[in-house]
């Protein structure tokens, strides 16, 4: 009796052993055993500080006094203990993005975790069973932009990578006029931003160009001019100033530096001096190394690259606003500089004639919607629309009924219809797009795993992530049941009103899914943005050349006018937010929140998820002088 009891102990050891995750991406149990990991405690302060970078003083908002907040370091198998306390008179939060732990410690306010309010402290406790670059933001309103942000290491166990120190650079913008001022005048349709950084395509400027044709056309769709970011900044910041300098680094040291684009809207092209510096993780994950100069890093994402300090000169890095309106710099070492490659300014105007020139397939409007809150597929059925010949990608219009291109719709889910992708002038060879003359267009994410029109996944050389490879397979096992989304990514610029599938976060429901599936989405962009799109709690994997090491990341760019397919494993429990992080994308309706069906925590009691979702529906007033003489 005894040895048989010996016998079922030891099994259901074993049982017990196998239920446990072997991805440590995919789940932060709160019931695994972590009582004996070393804890390590910050105590991080939020409140208003005055600061002054242009001659203005300007009231920011600080983590313990500065801009950014301190880093934190951890290690991993360690057990966080963050104390934040609130000294503004205003509610705020605090997201820890990238990081896998348990919902009620996100950071999202009324979705996830309560606001802190004034006055109060609020305790963060979670296990670090992941490492790389990471960082930590407010998620209430637009106080990001106002100075609320900072960076976490988390240096691993072991690591094969060969490097001496390490060096946080964390990018952002800064602006001294109000960001609510800022994205009332955004909701007014003017060019005012575009006027003051210089790139109003204006008509003497068309007409040299030879672009009246594309300038007319752009007016008859009531479209603005072309830009690349709305905002208009003051300066462009690495760790709080347009110029950072570490001589302390000696020759021949290798540095793991990690960047962090905590930027509330800017994109940056990343340049280095010297030899190509070697990309090791993004998004805080490692990568297959690859030497990589000239990076897109968007809004969100985390690079870690390492580099070494040449024998005679200093390193410079070079920031690079995408839209070419300013830069900021760094110097690694000493003497003569070791200048990054410039990068040009954008040409508005050609891109504006490139983009006429195409055909257009436009989104729908994002404006007000009254039907129910039902799928948003549903909606796009009705607010669909045609614009001078023009049809939305991958659906058409018959009958007032929309059609996607070798599909069935069932309200957030989408299944595949076998088609096989014909084009009259194009074949597909390896999941390269070829056109007659044999010359390659880039890779094709395999047409089973895209939803509509699969001409755009990979098809932009300059805005994809085909130098990401995972160190091993990151395909998920093939008996989990697979669920298929389309997000189309829609805007309307006039009235600054941000939507997925033409719908803002207030007028849908949350998206139900059920732990055990893989949830596959295809993000397509149908405006002339960029969108980078993060999703709270999980890695996803984003489709690429790489096929079954195709990378995991948190935050995707989805560049304009292109398709990304992601998929993730629903391991989670509770409510999940996924959103562009361009910050007044999301305050303007650019989210959704994915949820399991799982009870809402009853520490949320009082606390309405609807000061989330209506979030982006504030009033915005403006009046209008105009005179006559006489």
């Amino acid at each position: 009796m005894k040895k048989l009891l010996i016998f079922f102990l030891i099994l259901f050891g074993f049982a017990v052993q196998a239920q446990k995750p072997d991805n440590p991406f995919v789940a932060n149990k709160s019931e695994e055993n972590v009582d004996n990991w070393p804890e390590r405690v910050y105590d991080l302060t939020i409140d208003y500080e005055t600061v002054n970078y242009t001659g203005k003083d300007v009231k920011a908002m600080t983590f313990n006094g500065s801009i950014p907040g301190p880093t934190l370091e951890f290690n991993e198998g360690e057990f966080a203990i963050i104390n934040v306390t609130n000294k503004m008179d205003v509610e705020t939060s605090v997201h820890w993005h990238g990081l896998i732990l348990p919902h009620f410690y996100d950071g999202v306010p009324y979705l996830n975790t309560p606001p802190i309010k004034p006055g109060e402290t609020q305790q963060y406790k979670f296990a670090l069973k992941q490492s790389g670059t990471y960082w930590y933001h407010s998620h209430t309103g637009l106080q990001e932009q106002r100075g609320v942000y900072g960076s976490i290491q988390i240096n691993p166990k072991e690591t094969t990578l060969e490097y001496d120190k390490d060096l946080v650079l964390v990018l952002s913008d800064w602006m001294d006029e109000n960001p609510k001022t800022q994205l009332r005048n955004l909701k007014r349709g003017n060019e005012w931003y575009l006027i003051k950084k210089n790139q109003v395509q204006s008509w003497d400027k068309v007409i040299a160009r030879g672009a009246v044709g594309a300038k007319l056309k752009m007016m008859w769709q009531r479209m603005p001019d072309m830009a690349i970011l709305d905002n208009y900044y003051d300066y462009f910041f690495i760790n709080g100033k347009p110029e950072q300098n570490y001589p302390d680094f000696k020759p021949g040291e290798k540095v793991r530096v990690r960047f962090v684009n905590a930027a509330a809207a800017t994109y940056f092209w990343l340049t280095f001096g010297g030899e190509d510096p070697t990309l090791v993780a993004a998004d805080g994950l490692d990568v297959v190394p690859v030497p990589h100069n000239k990076t897109l890093i968007g809004v969100a994402e985390t690079y870690d690259f390492i580099v070494t300090i040449p024998e005679s000169g200093k390193l410079e890095i070079l920031a690079t606003s995408q839209d070419g309106s300013g830069k900021a710099s760094t110097f690694l070492g000493t003497g003569n500089t070791l200048k990054a490659p410039e990068v040009p300014r954008p040409d508005l105007i050609k891109q504006m004639q490139e983009m006429m020139s195409m055909d257009m397939k436009m989104g729908a409007p994002a404006v007000k919607f009254n039907p129910s809150k039902n799928d948003s597929i549903e909606k796009m059925k009705k607010y669909a629309m045609k614009m001078d010949g023009m049809q939305m990608d991958g659906m058409n219009m018959k009958d007032d009924k929309m059609q996607m291109d070798g599909m069935q719709k069932d309200k957030d889910s989408i299944k595949m219809k076998d088609n096989g992708m014909a084009h009259q002038d194009m074949k597909m060879k390896d999941d390269k797009m070829q056109m007659d003359g044999g010359m390659k267009m880039g890779y094709m994410v395999p047409k089973d795993k895209v939803i509509g029109d699969n001409m755009k996944t990979g098809g932009n050389p300059e805005f994809n992530y085909h130098y990401l490879k995972a160190p091993e397979s990151t395909e998920f096992e093939e008996d989990r049941p697979t669920r298929e989304m389309l997000f189309n990514l829609t805007g309307n610029m006039n009235r600054y009103v941000w939507s997925i599938n033409g719908v803002p976060l207030s007028e849908t429901d949350k998206i139900k899914i059920n732990q055990g599936e893989v949830v596959r989405i295809t993000l397509n962009n149908m405006t002339m943005m960029h969108h980078p799109m993060h999703l709270h709690g999980h890695f996803f994997r984003v489709l690429n050349e790489n096929g079954e090491r195709s990378p995991l990341k948190h935050t995707v760019n989805v560049a304009p006018m292109q398709k990304v397919v992601i998929e993730f494993a629903a391991d989670e429990k509770g409510d999940w937010y996924f959103h562009c992080h361009v910050l007044y994308h999301v305050n303007s309706g650019m989210a959704r929140i994915f949820s399991y069906d799982t009870p809402r925590d009853e520490r949320l009691e009082g606390y309405p998820l609807t000061n989330l979702t209506n979030e982006a529906n504030h009033m915005f007033t403006w009046g209008e002088v105009t005179g006559q003489a006489i």
